[in-house]
């Protein structure tokens, strides 16, 4: 609270002593205007200040003052001494005394005023009473009132006065001075007031006295109920009454001498409990004074003022600490308004606090003018944020954010403020004075100084103009250049805002309103009551009701509004001419002064004190808050809906106390407070959406909440809820809300990206564009009805009137209609039609409700060329509805408006010639279309006829006529009434030659039926009358009409039973498979013993159970099987496998036993089949891959080693059994096995066959290549590759790959020597002497020199005597990597940079690059691509596959990378087997368990069991072993040769892993001493298994 000012003791003390008497300091605030505050003390002088400080009048009384009080409305102020028997009064509007006034009584007391201000009550020392009436002058003096003298005095507000006095007694006095009750009192009576306090029997408050007795207790007396008094006791402890005071709704607040202070109750049921207590100061409570209009309390002691909120009495307020005065605090008094606290001292000083400022001020757009001090305004203009992008809640006070902040001291405190677009203005009664805004955004351009006179260089605040006027100002309007001012007499001038130094150019313009011609013509007085100016219009309002609009460019009347009542505030809304207008019944309107509508806004409480509209909201939205004292409501106005205009009340807002709205922006409301400050109270209405909160509602809440934030326009944050509110009713509210307002374009982005909804799309898309017309069906036309169904109930459709008859596209009636359509209103939508510019609408509309009558009469009404139309869509719902006598009078009608209107036409000068073009052109329809509609017309006429039962009639108007649609018609009317002859004929008059066929079924004329065969398709038809035939035994014209009816069953039974065409009736069996008509022939077989037949119809019809046992009992069973195949049930496979094993037919039997996936049985049946039946070994392998069973597995070994029927088996079939069993692994190894004994037999040719199948295999089952399959496959194919190079004339290339093969000369036991000889050879042809010479020596051993061919010994001999001296190794090309591109030799196949090993070309052996990748599309082995294609284009085959191909078919891979990466990591995969294999230790290094023994593998997922793996060891001769102990471990195939090997063989060092070879390349033979490994071979072929 801030301290105004302080009067000195001088003005109150004696002059002699210098200090305040015992009798101490009074003051009194003047009541209700609370502007001036009356002093006196011990110097017998009354002081009259203003509420700054300043004396302004004085008056002496010459005796010490006993009392002085003001009048309740503030006009008067009244004092009395103690020794005179004179009334002083002072008159607060001239601000002098006036004449005293004698009242002939000595020894006043004490004074008061009535509630009117007119009478005042004086008690006397001695016990008397005077009342004077100030307004009469009449005095009613009242002696011995009482005994002792009047100690107080209180008026209530009812007339009544209360008198305490010393006699201990009180008394109550009407205005008469007549005593109405009184009674004595246990002590001396003090502080007298009234209030009013709830009783029992009695809801309403009743009046009650209350009282302090003897500074001790509180009496309470109740003018109802007089004989029972309340006397309140308080605690000792608090000490004497010092002070109490009445607040709130029966609440009484306590100030105690000791610092105490409590709050009791008078409430009956709480009364005499303390509700409240607090000691507030430690030594003395000096005094305590309540504000009602602050809601405050404020009390005084030890040098210090606490001021407290009633609401809340813990809350301190503010504490004023006077320390210098501590001890010496006398008294407190609050203004009325609550704005002045006074506090007054014993020594005589008073001290007076600003406590709460006048909220006065102005604002434009987003600039306020704000007191912010007595004498003191602050400009702001304030920058608003919006509420959804914070988390403010609901009615939480924030402070608003300001651009740019000003204050000016003002030389007086105003009473008025404004706000234009470029000035501010702050006056005082008849004295305003302007000022430059400067705000940091101004809200107009600025205009040249010459232009408007606008001066340049003015800062902020400067003043620009101080005018007096001719009267009091009550309200001011600025725009940018003028001021209008209307004074409290009721009228206003306006007139230029002129600066100093004004151009001559534009000088200073003023104009008084009313003029004179406006009070000449004005009824009942004239009175301006409130104005707005703009650059553009000037806007008053009336006391009789009257708006003026007045052009401010030449000052014309442009418009004028009567309203009911009086004007009392008008409110407009930015940059529109909208209005809101407050009246004298306090009720609001919106005013749209160009249609001149008049909408009362709703739910509007009587106290509501003004309306603000939205600055910045949404372009298409009017949104305004209206207030009262405690609330703020949220309104919309909607001037384009479906219904009208519309105002809406959104929800309200609490509105803290004290504060005043005055402005509203972004959902805040920016108030006033009482202390001068602005803060902000952000709206329920404008909260942000809380989307996690939002789901959580209810899906009416949700609704409720997008249908709100629709109505606010803040779209953003409905779009962000799309992907949150999943429901679809929600979104359908919010649709139709804005359908409501024809907001079209959000109606349609909720249907088309949220709701999905194509026809509500289509629709409104068709409301968007110039013809909007909308088809409806009575069925179902409403948005309402859609909101379950998914979608809009309506379609857009051309109009039938043509696209001239659209709705232009700023016709909001029209749209307004469609829309009412769209929701099912059609009322609502014909009236909206009706004044719009398409009124055509409202018949369109009727006419697709097809309610005629209604249409009709519009049509008669807006369009009479369109009678005939309805008319005749009318005639045929009629019709349809079977009211043929009204549809014939309609058809006639038609056709008779159609010549009407068409004669009209021509007679118009529409046109001119027949009717129907003149009905044509005059109508906007087509000739086609027109002459359509007359002969539609003519057609109704003719059906109707028939209908009625004129047939002769009808038949004469059909006579000449060849339309096929109305003959059927009539044909069919014709064939209700069983004329069937007649009808006929129409039908073959229409080319309806099918329903003339029916016609003349069901007339039995068959010979016409007959007639009409070959025109009719309907098989219906055909078997209509092949029956008739059949039954008049005509069989051949039966069976031909059957089999065009494609009845084939009938006719199967006429072939056979009476035709006897059997070949024809089993092709028609066995190409239609109709079951009956197999029936049919299956007994026809039965009875010729062809039981072969009898099973293949039986099945065809079904009876499968009858063919099984006719099967079995024939011996037909192998056929039966046959027959059914893949749709025998598994119960019957097993039949079928038993009858197959009891007949010892046992391969049948396992094949059946088999598909029924008995496999045991089935394994059973194969194993007792021939051993030479390599089939059923075949069958026996598949049926133990399927079942997966360990015992099966050692079952079927156990057969294919022999010891079942001790014949052992091909090793090929432990093969099949792995890969049946998907143990590639497994297989892979054991084809290693059986094309390394091919190898050591010399059939190099079928290993490689072998194992290039087998890779296929794996590939093709997409599993793990062993890396050993693949280098023994590159071995093989090397040496079969010699041959073709050779022959290809490719010597070094063939030299290479032989010594590749040499190198490995132990995979090839049986042709040692050719093999050796070949490389000696080709070495040495290739001029490869090195090579040669050392190959040479190796055939000079002992062991080999014998079997050297003696063609060649001569020459090898030759090589060994005489070496080449020079023993450089020739040369060879180096060639990339295709993983690294390292250079590497071309036949290389490891890298030593990276570790790979290389993929290998089929075509040439080297290793692949990348530049030159080719694939076989056979084998999809790589080659490289220009000898791939030079080979194939001399051999036509693939080197690896030997399929035949093209030279074009060798193509250049583009995807060399991907296929060098898929070989990498089959390789990868492998070595990781490979590895796992070696820490399994599944095989020994040193081979001692061989290949067969390897064997021992995996059977159903797991390995084969031990006692199998040695059986299967055991049966492998030892020759088997011989050639695999040549052969190191599996996992390291092609890895060094054991030393000990390659010792004995005398090869050289760094050999490669082993394989083995072919035929010898040089045409050579072994010799007939054939080496022991060889013989041991052979020996191994001749046992059992070759292994």
């Amino acid at each position: 609270m801030q301290q105004v000012f302080t009067i000195p003791s001088s003005f109150h003390s004696a002059p002699s002593s210098g200090t305040v008497t015992e009798n101490g300091l009074v003051f009194r605030w003047q009541r209700t205007l609370s502007y001036f505050l009356a002093t006196a003390g011990s110097n017998n002088t009354v002081n009259i200040f203003d509420r700054h400080g300043s004396r302004v009048d004085y008056f002496n009384l010459n005796t010490a003052l006993t009392a002085m009080s003001w009048t309740p409305n503030g006009e008067f102020l009244v004092a009395i001494g103690e020794n005179s028997s004179m009334l002083f009064l002072w008159d607060a509007t001239s601000r002098k005394p006036l004449p005293q006034i004698d009242t002939n009584m000595k020894g006043l007391a004490v004074v008061d005023w009535n509630e009117s201000s007119e009478v005042l009550a004086v008690g006397t020392a001695k016990g008397n009473l005077l009342l004077y009436n100030r307004t009469t002058s009449k005095k009613i003096p009242i002696l011995g009132k009482h005994s002792k003298a009047i100690n107080c005095v209180k008026w209530s507000s009812e007339n009544i006065l209360a008198c305490g006095s010393l006699d201990n007694s009180f008394s109550l006095t009407n205005l008469e001075g007549d005593t109405i009750f009184q009674m004595g009192l246990k002590g001396e009576p003090s502080s007298l007031k009234w209030s009013f306090m709830a009783t029992e029997t009695n809801s309403t408050p009743t009046p009650v006295l209350s009282m302090v007795l003897s500074n001790k207790t509180l009496f309470f007396h109740s003018v109802y109920a007089p004989k029972s008094p309340i006397e309140l006791a308080f605690q000792p402890k608090y000490g004497d009454i010092v002070s109490y005071s009445w607040f709130g709704e029966g609440f009484i607040i306590i100030g105690f001498a000791t610092g105490y202070f409590i709050v009791v109750s008078t409430n009956l049921n709480e009364i005499g409990q303390e509700l409240f207590q607090s000691r507030t100061f430690k030594d003395s409570l000096d005094s305590l004074a309540v504000s009602s209009s602050l809601s405050k309390v404020a009390t005084c002691g030890d040098g210090s003022v606490k001021v407290y909120e009633l609401n809340d009495l813990k809350d301190v307020y503010a504490i004023i600490n006077l320390d210098d005065d501590r001890g010496s605090l006398a008294s407190l008094e609050w203004t009325d308004d609550g704005g002045f606290l006074s506090v007054g001292t014993k020594a005589g000083k008073i001290y007076t606090f600003l406590s709460k400022l006048p909220i006065l001020g102005g604002s434009y757009d987003h600039c306020l003018a704000y007191v912010t001090a007595l004498r003191e305004v602050t400009i702001s203009e304030l920058v608003l944020t919006n509420p959804a992008t914070t988390s403010s809640a609901a009615s939480a006070l924030t402070h608003p954010a300001a651009l740019s902040t000003y204050k000016v001291d003002l030389d007086v405190e105003p009473g008025i403020v404004a706000v234009g677009p470029r000035h501010w203005a702050a006056g005082l009664n008849n004295t305003v004075t302007f000022y430059w805004g400067g705000w940091a955004k101004q809200m107009q351009p600025w205009a040249k100084p010459d232009v408007d006179g606008t001066p340049k260089g003015l800062a902020p605040g400067q003043i620009v103009q101080h005018k007096e006027y001719i009267g009091t100002v009550q309200r001011i309007s600025l725009n940018n250049t003028m001021a209008a001012v209307v004074f409290t007499d009721g009228r206003m001038q306006v007139h230029s805002i002129d600066y100093p130094g004004r151009s001559q150019q534009n000088q200073s313009f003023q104009k008084i309103f009313p003029d004179k011609e406006v009070l000449r013509t004005a009824k009942n007085g004239f009175e301006i009551t409130s104005v707005i100016l703009t650059n553009e219009l000037l806007i008053y309002g009336t006391a009789n009701g009257c708006i003026h609009h007045y052009s401010v460019e030449d000052w014309a009347l442009v418009n004028e509004l009567q309203h009911p009542a009086g004007i009392a505030a008008l409110f407009l809304q930015p940059k529109r001419t909208r209005l809101i207008l407050k009246d004298d019944n306090s009720d609001f309107f919106i005013i749209e002064p160009l249609s001149e509508d008049n909408n009362p806004i709703p739910n509007i409480p009587s106290n509501t004190a003004g309306a603000i509209w939205e600055l910045g909201g949404h372009p298409g939205r009017a949104i305004f808050v209206t207030w009262d004292e405690s609330f703020i409501s949220t309104h919309a106005y909607q001037p384009l809906t479906i219904k009208g205009p519309q105002c809406l009340t959104l929800g309200t807002t609490k509105l803290p106390h004290g504060l005043k709205p005055v402005m509203f922006s972004k959902g805040q409301v920016v108030c006033q407070t009482p202390s001068g400050k602005l803060t902000s109270v952000t709206l329920s209405t404008h909260e942000a959406l809380n989307a996690k909160a939002l789901v959580q509602e209810a899906e009416m809440a949700q609704g409720k909440a997008l249908q709100l934030a629709l109505t606010l326009g803040r779209m953003n944050e409905i779009w962000s809820l799309s992907s949150s509110i999943t429901a679809r009713k929600p979104w359908m509210m919010t649709a139709e809300a804005a359908l409501h307002t024809l907001d079209i374009a959000t109606a349609k982005r909720i249907y088309r990206q949220i709701l999905h909804d194509t026809g509500a799309v289509m629709t409104l898309t068709a409301l968007e564009t110039s013809d909007r017309r909308v088809r409806v069906t009575p069925s179902s036309s409403s948005l309402s009805s859609s909101t379950s169904g998914g979608g809009m109930a309506t379609s857009p459709l051309p109009s039938q009137m043509g696209s001239n008859r659209g709705a232009p596209a700023e016709d909001k009636l029209s749209l307004a209609g469609h829309i009412c359509v769209i929701f099912g209103d059609f009322e609502k939508a014909q009236d909206l039609f009706l004044r719009s510019s398409d009124p055509v609408a409202a018949l369109e509309m009727r006419r697709d409700l097809m309610q005629w009558d209604q249409a009709l009469k519009l049509a008669e009404r807006l369009a009479p060329e369109q009678v005939t139309f309805v008319a005749r869509e009318y005639a045929t719902r009629l019709e349809s509805d079977k009211r043929f006598p009204d549809a014939l009078e309609m058809y006639e009608r038609a056709l008779q408006a159609s010549s009407e209107a068409g004669a009209a036409a021509a007679a118009a000068g529409v046109g001119a010639g027949a009717s129907v073009v003149s009905l044509q052109k005059y109508s906007g329809r087509g000739m086609a279309e027109m002459e359509e509609h007359q002969v539609m017309c003519s057609a109704g006429i003719t059906r109707m006829t028939f209908r009625l039962g004129d047939v002769s009639r009808g038949m004469k108007m059909l006579a000449g006529t060849d339309d096929p649609k109305l003959l059927s018609d009539c044909a069919g009317i014709l064939e209700g009434i069983k004329m069937y002859n007649e009808a006929g004929g129409l039908y073959e008059r229409a080319g309806a030659w099918e329903k003339a066929a029916d016609v003349y079924i069901k007339g039995k004329m068959w010979n016409k039926v007959g007639a009409l065969l070959d025109k009719v398709t309907s098989p219906r038809i055909f078997l209509q009358f092949a029956t008739a035939k059949e039954a008049m035994k005509q069989y051949a014209e039966a069976a031909a009409a059957y089999e065009r009816g494609k009845d084939y069953e009938n006719l199967v039974r006429i072939y056979v039973e009476h035709l006897q065409n059997i070949d024809g009736a089993v092709k028609i069996v066995r190409e239609t498979r109709s079951r009956e008509s197999a029936r049919i022939v299956s007994k026809f077989f039965q009875g010729m013993r062809d039981y072969r037949s009898v099973v293949e119809f039986l099945l065809m019809a079904g009876m499968v159970d009858d063919a099984f046992e006719l099967a079995q009992q024939h011996g037909v069973m192998e056929h039966f099987a046959e027959l059914m195949k893949d749709d025998a049930t598994t119960e019957l496979l097993t039949l079928i496998a038993n009858y197959f094993e009891t007949n010892n037919s046992f391969f049948l039997a396992g094949k059946h036993y088999l598909k029924a996936k008995n496999y045991a049985r089935a394994l059973g049946m194969f194993t007792r089949c021939p051993a030479n039946d390599g089939k059923s070994v075949e069958l026996a392998i598949e049926a133990v891959g399927l079942a997966r069973n360990d015992a099966l597995t050692h079952e079927l070994i156990d057969f294919l080693m022999g010891e079942t029927d001790g014949i052992p088996k091909d090793a090929k079939y432990i093969f099949k059994l792995y890969m049946s069993l998907g143990s590639f692994k497994d297989a892979a190894r054991t084809a290693i096995i059986i094309a390394r004994e091919e190898q050591a037999l010399g059939n190099y040719r079928a290993a490689h066959d072998l194992l290039l199948d087998n890779f296929r295999q794996l590939k093709k089952c997409k599993a793990k290549v062993p890396a050993d399959l693949e280098r023994m496959l590159m071995l093989l194919h090397s040496y079969i590759l010699v041959k073709t190079l050779i022959r290809a004339n490719e010597h070094e290339q063939g030299a290479r790959m032989l010594i590749r093969v040499a190198h490995n000369i132990s995979r090839f036991p049986s042709h040692v020597v050719p093999i050796l000889t070949s490389t000696v050879l080709e070495c040495h042809r290739a001029n490869f002497k090195k090579e040669s010479f050392e190959y040479a020596a190796m055939l000079m051993r002992p062991e080999y020199r014998n079997l050297i061919d003696a063609k060649y010994k001569r020459k090898i001999e030759q090589i060994v005597r005489r070496p080449d001296k020079d023993e450089t190794p020739n040369q060879e090309p180096l060639t990339p990597c295709p993983f690294c591109e390292s250079l590497l030799p071309e036949t290389t196949m490891d890298c030593g940079e990276c570790k790979n090993h290389l993929p290998y070309c089929i075509a040439t052996g080297r290793h692949m690059v990348l530049e030159q990748w080719s694939t076989c599309p056979s084998c999809e082995f790589p080659a490289l691509y220009e000898p791939f294609k030079a080979l194939v284009a001399k051999t036509g085959a693939c080197p690896m596959c030997l399929n035949t191909m093209k030279e074009e078919d060798v193509k250049l891979a583009t995807n060399a990378k991907e296929l060098l990466r898929g070989v990498a990591e089959r390789r990868e995969a492998d070595q990781l087997t490979r590895s796992e294999d070696d820490e399994g230790g599944e095989y020994d290094r040193d081979g001692g368990r061989g290949g067969a023994a390897g064997m021992a593998g995996v059977a159903s997922g797991g390995a084969l069991m031990e006692s199998s793996a040695r059986q299967l060891e055991a049966a492998t001769t030892p020759a088997s072993k011989v050639a695999m102990a040549g052969a190191p471990h599996a996992d390291a195939l092609f890895g060094a040769v054991p030393p000990t090997a390659a010792a004995g063989m005398g090869m050289p060092g760094g050999i490669m892993g082993g394989g083995g070879l072919g035929e010898p390349m040089l045409n050579s033979r072994l010799p007939t001493a054939a080496p022991a490994a060889a013989t041991a071979s052979s020996s191994a072929s001749a046992g059992g298994w070759r292994i």
